[in-house]
């Protein structure tokens, strides 16, 4: 018994260190830049101590009030089955059938959210590493030259390890993070030691004053303290590759503590009124001696904090395919006891090219904070937009508990995104065409499926009562035939139509039906593999198969299993399942595969039409969706519907 206590304690420590290592990197490495840009950036503050601990209270109750109140304690309970983020928010949503807010769809609004988060994923790796790799600048002017070059060899070397999967990333990550968090501590305690006067932050009249002081220029202030919360949506969007009660006691126990204690030391630091060399107010914490250790460790964290949006991302991309709203691209689940740990291909790919370009283009962090923050600003809006649709329709809580709770968070969001509106034209504009982009691509493909959707409802489908019926009238007439009809939805009554391949291999070939028919549907399950004992659940819809048979077939699988319609089609037959005289190597096999010829008169419409005719030319095949490759002789027929 004790043998177990301890082992359930070492997990919980590993996932601990481990979430450490995958999602709080974002946050975590926020004060290499966040007051750095606020005294020393476009629009710098003076340094007097009215300044100086009125930034340290935003910055303290910023923390507070958006990352531990808003998304640990209320949104993270806002889980889909165990992952987090916008999209599992959209899916409670539609589970409980909400289709508006406010008058507006809530897949819309959703879609912006989570395409603004996708821009925020591209540039924070980008700003993270940059920033930590400048401080080489302060060791040697002549290592200037090679920040760039160094910056993008770091992020090649990120992206190129992603495949490990973010368990093993986090294993490797974790207990780095946790000297990185220990190291804020160090560096930060000695100079609130030696200026005690900068805790009176903690009280928000100091906050209060300085927004009273500053009038409408606290909105730039604003801008610049965003930086600080830049990496709440990851930890929400993460929730899957760990789970709520791990993220909530390492943000709790080490983080929330550690940077508190940094930026309060950077705070003290201001207020000395020593000098600051290149306004790096993080390195200037830092003794001499220590200083290139600090550096070290700085880029590495920051390599680190890039994964907290790129696991966000993958999990956000796994969470739109499964929702309709993205194509059906390569999903590696690389962890089988927690489902929600993947990496995606595709996606790493884009990330790596696009944060390789912004740093080419900008060059310098203090560039790429411009372009920081109006992303992840747009998507915490957002979310308490959509969290408001649940707690009022789904969780059904009392309009008296809800409307002052909204109002009070839509305010300070509203604020930091009016903050960070400002910078658009500094480079703000970045992860708006980002989005403006996936929004396009997301929107049409869910247009597109509901398009396919309601032209498959318009078909003149057979029922399967008729179509039994058909086989008997016609049994002389039959081809001598075994075929496998693939079905998006599951046969299970007479009553139901036959699959839209059916009907096109029908409209072909006439009234010669194949003997042996299957009507197969593949249903993915939430654990990691299916039981062996109920993997197919079987319909025979006609008993006697002298004369021809007819069965509906569902084949049940894990996230980390593979379709193969040969192995199922061997294993039904071995197990006696259905008996059918015909060796399963010679079925054909019927998939079904949109074509949309229509040319619709709207020039919008037309558009959006090539533009879906062209993902799905480009995503992965339907066959090879069903394992259906070419080395798995198998007979197969493409039938376009």
């Amino acid at each position: 018994m004790d043998n177990k206590i301890l082992s359930k304690k070492i997990i919980s420590l590993s996932l601990l260190v481990g979430a450490l290592g995958v999602v709080f990197g974002d946050i975590g490495t926020s004060p290499l830049y966040a007051l750095k840009v606020t005294f020393f950036g476009l629009h710098p503050l003076a340094r007097n101590p009215e300044n100086v601990l009125g930034v340290l209270s935003l910055v303290f109750w910023a923390l507070m009030i958006i990352v531990t109140i808003k998304y640990i304690l209320l949104i993270m309970r806002a889980d889909n089955k165990g992952e987090g983020g916008i999209f599992a928010l959209l899916a409670l949503l539609r589970q409980g059938r909400v289709r508006r807010i406010f008058g507006f769809s809530v897949t819309a609004v959703v879609l912006v959210g989570a395409t603004l988060l996708y821009g925020d994923g591209v540039i924070t790796p980008a700003i993270s590493v940059l920033s930590a790799v400048e401080g080489f600048e302060i060791l040697s002017s002549n290592l200037a030259s090679y920040v760039v070059p160094l910056t993008i060899l770091i992020l090649i070397g990120l992206f190129y390890i992603q495949k490990k999967g973010t368990g093993r990333v986090g294993r490797l990550f974790g207990p780095v993070m946790v000297i990185w968090f220990i190291a804020l501590i160090v560096l930060g305690l000695p100079a609130i030691i030696k200026y005690p006067q900068v805790l009176a932050a903690i009280n928000p009249l100091a906050a209060y004053r300085f927004v009273c002081t500053h009038a409408w220029s606290t909105f730039f202030v604003l801008s610049s303290v965003a930086l600080c919360i830049t990496g709440c949506e990851a930890l929400y969007a993460d929730m899957g590759h760990f789970n709520r009660r791990v993220i909530t006691w390492a943000w709790a126990g080490l983080v929330y503590p550690a940077l508190i204690i940094n930026y309060f030391g950077q705070g003290a630091l201001l207020l000395s009124g020593s000098e600051i060399v290149g306004g790096n107010t993080f390195y200037a914490l830092a003794p001499q001696w220590a200083f290139l250790g600090v550096v070290i460790l700085a880029t590495a964290a920051t390599i680190i904090a890039s994964q907290a949006l790129i696991s966000g991302v993958y999990s956000l991309t796994s969470q739109a395919v499964a929702l309709g709203l993205f194509p059906k691209i390569k999903i590696v689940h690389t962890n089988p006891a927690i489902g929600g740990q993947i990496y995606i291909p595709f996606i790493n790919s884009v990330l790596a090219v696009s944060c390789i370009a912004l740093v080419l283009a900008f060059r310098t962090s203090g560039g790429l904070a411009a372009a920081y923050g109006l992303a992840v600003t747009g998507t915490m809006v957002i979310t308490t937009l959509v969290f408001y649709a649940l707690i009022r329709y789904l969780w059904k809580w009392p309009l008296w508990i809800v409307t002052p709770l909204i109002s009070f968070l839509l305010i300070i969001d509203l604020a930091f995104f009016s903050g960070t509106l400002l910078k658009f034209w500094q480079g703000g504009f970045v992860p708006v065409i980002i989005a403006i982009t996936l929004f396009i691509i997301m929107s049409t493909w869910d247009w597109g499926r509901a398009l396919a959707h309601v032209a498959h409802l318009n078909l003149p489908g057979l029922s399967v009562g008729k179509f039994v019926e058909l086989q008997t009238e016609y049994k002389d007439k039959l081809l001598n035939r075994s075929v496998v009809v693939m079905s998006s939805r599951p046969i299970t009554s007479r009553h139901d139509c036959i699959p839209a391949a059916m009907d096109s291999f029908l409209s072909k070939w006439g009234l010669y039906i194949p003997k042996h028919i299957i009507f197969m549907n593949i249903v993915f399950l939430n654990s990691p593999r299916a039981n062996r004992g109920s993997r197919y659940r079987i319909i025979n819809f006609r008993p006697d198969i002298t004369s021809g048979s007819l069965v509906s077939v569902q084949a049940f699988y894990g996230y980390m299993q593979t379709p193969n319609i040969r192995h199922v089609l061997t294993d039904l037959k071995e197990k006696g399942l259905i008996k059918i005289p015909s060796d399963p190597k010679k079925w054909l096999v019927l998939v079904a595969r949109d074509n949309f010829v229509t040319r619709p008169r709207n020039i919008l419409r037309r558009w959006r039409i090539v533009l879906l005719d062209a993902m799905l030319r480009y995503t992965k095949p339907i066959t090879s969706y069903y394992g259906l490759g070419a080395d798995n002789k198998v007979d197969i027929e493409i039938i376009n519907i």
